[in-house]
């Protein structure tokens, strides 16, 4: 099975992959969440989350 590329996650109980992008820790007091990009890449395949991550 292929590993998922840096920001690539898929939530416990979810079926889809995510790209999560984390606020820099000195910026975080700017931000109403610690992700400053976060979207679904619509796909349950790793390979396939993985080729749109760099595309994102």
């Amino acid at each position: 099975m292929p590993k998922a590329y840096t920001g690539v996650y898929k939530r416990p109980s979810y079926t889809r992959w995510q790209l999560r992008i984390k606020v820099p820790s000195d910026l975080v007091s700017q931000y109403s969440s610690e992700w400053a990009y976060r979207v679904s890449l619509d796909t349950s395949d790793l390979r396939e989350a993985n080729s749109c991550h760099n595309v994102a």
